[in-house]
């Protein structure tokens, strides 16, 4: 049986064995979606294929996708031209939802099921916005490569242009703009401005671990590997960033799980981890509390919108009385809107 089932547009409402899902950029198979439906397709021309591209520049059996301890997986299988992702020809990546890579004359979009449905069901991202994220991911490698020189001590002249501090006033002045906006950059990059969660017993609303973390964190060599920075793991660190501020914990906590796989001793991915769980617990709290209110005043609609975000936020934990309780509470709602001649949806 195929581990995928393809179709021929991108109105495909979220399937129930559905595990990720390809958009078909551009190639031979343009529009076309293809719903991965196991944890492992593999992708070629070949008819023996999960995912089945009619592109005579891709090899038979060109790329296998797995899911491996939470983390999509693509790996070449010794094809003749390799796998495009970001530029650059790749044996194996770590892909992140919105992630798209390029196999013979066909680029495939990938989406992650954790996705809202919105996303799942949007066309497929066009060439010249692919082309834009790429330009600036270079430009957020180039700010990376310039920041580690920093921190390895490399001379001020050689990542300031050649200029080189003097006795004169402009010359000062330009070196303390310079460390101003290294400041900035540091501070905009690697602090976090939210107040911690309280907890009984604590004055600090730390963990022990937590704190330890937190302390270790203000060094900030403390960010980096202590030999060259991984650039695959800052980049999947940024996005979990992006996601967790987003409010989406559950995308960045896979995002930082991914980037201790790749770097152990990241100690901002360990910390945020951390935090995700703590911030899932608390917005479970908060929802839950919400929504029997919203039950008690008869907002039925709003009640199950609440039951189902504690859902989502559970899913992965579904033994929790949180998340018993909401689904319990989600189809009574449900009944009691279509006894009342609503959908229930």
């Amino acid at each position: 049986m195929s581990n995928a089932i393809r179709f021929k547009h991108s109105l495909v409402a979220r399937q129930p064995v559905e595990h990720a899902r390809l958009k078909v950029v551009q190639g031979p198979d343009s529009g076309a979606i293809y719903v991965v439906t196991g944890t492992r397709a593999s992708i070629g021309r070949g008819e023996e294929n999960d995912i089945v591209i009619a592109d005579l520049r891709a090899s038979r059996v060109h790329a296998v996708l797995r899911l491996e301890s939470q983390a999509w997986i693509l790996e070449d299988q010794g094809s003749s031209n390799g796998i495009l992702y970001q530029g650059k020809l790749q044996r194996v990546i770590v892909l992140k939802s919105g992630d798209a890579f390029s196999v013979g004359e066909s680029t495939l979009e990938f989406h992650s099921a954790e996705e809202g449905t919105s996303i799942l069901m949007a066309p497929p991202k066009s060439q010249e916005q692919l082309v834009a994220e790429q330009n600036q991911i270079n430009l957020q490698e180039q700010f990376l490569s310039r920041r580690a020189k920093m921190v390895r001590g490399e001379s001020l002249p050689n990542l300031m242009g050649g200029l080189k501090p003097s006795g004169g006033s402009e010359g000062n002045r330009k070196l303390i703009l310079y460390l101003a906006f290294a400041g900035a950059a540091y501070f905009m990059f690697f602090t976090d401005d939210s107040t911690p969660t309280r907890r009984p017993g604590n004055a600090t609303g730390l963990t022990k671990n937590s704190e330890s973390s937190l302390n270790s964190s203000n060094n900030l060599a403390a960010y980096l590997p202590s030999t060259s920075p991984n650039k695959s793991a800052e980049i999947l660190f940024r996005d979990g960033m992006r996601e967790y501020f987003s409010g989406n914990y559950n995308r960045a906590r896979t995002q930082f799980e991914t980037v201790l796989q790749i770097s152990p001793n990241h100690a901002m991915a360990s910390l945020y981890l951390e935090k995700c769980s703590t911030s899932v617990r608390d917005e479970v709290k908060v929802q839950l509390s919400f929504a029997k209110k919203a039950m008690e005043a008869g907002k039925l609609r709003d009640a199950r919108s609440r039951f189902d975000r504690v859902m989502r936020l559970l899913y992965k934990d579904q033994a929790n009385p949180a998340y018993i309780e909401s689904k319990e509470q989600y189809q009574k709602i449900v009944q009691q809107l279509k006894s009342e001649g609503g959908s229930g949806l």
